[in-house]
């Protein structure tokens, strides 16, 4: 069982982000803080994504390096403003759906056959380094397709969800 979760957690995440289905991203922050006062930041994910799916979380950590220097922001390990932090969740969902054709039966057999969905969520925090206050959550929930690739997908997630920061 431990060797399947990381693989299904990754797939499943690729499957949730993957679709062209989502939902729009939203975010919430604390309205009295300054945020121009951040420069520099560092980027810590979720003690439990790294050791259930480190690939998809250096992937997540990868495309979030990328996005925060076009917005002017300075990445550090020691001295930073503000840390980066990142969960994931995902959930399957099952329905029924009728067949109303077999190949030997013709058209008037009727088959059951499950429908799995998968539904993915990614929330990405900015906590105040001086504080240790959240400052900033973002958020987005997908739904699983098969057709997109997972890594652009996952960079199109990020960037709808840093499309919001910082808020004006």
């Amino acid at each position: 069982m431990r060797k399947i979760l990381p693989f299904a957690t990754i797939l499943f995440v690729s499957f949730v982000l993957s679709s062209c289905a989502g939902l729009q991203s939203e975010s919430a922050y604390i309205q009295s803080y300054d945020f121009s006062k951040l420069k520099v930041y560092t980027i810590y994910p979720s003690t439990a994504l790294k050791e259930r799916a480190p690939v998809l979380a250096s992937t997540i950590s990868g495309i979030i390096d990328s996005i925060l220097p076009t917005k002017g922001f300075i990445r550090g390990n020691e001295i930073h403003d503000f840390v980066v932090t990142f969960y994931t969740e995902t959930e399957i969902e099952t329905a029924y759906g009728s067949v109303n054709f077999e190949r030997w039966r013709g058209f008037w057999s009727n088959k059951e056959e499950p429908l799995f969905t998968v539904k993915g969520l990614i929330v990405i925090d900015l906590i105040d380094a001086n504080t240790g206050q959240v400052i900033w959550r973002g958020w987005e929930t997908r739904l699983a397709g098969r057709e997109d690739d997972p890594k652009t997908v996952i960079r199109s997630v990020i960037s709808d969800i840093f499309a919001q920061f910082p808020p004006k």
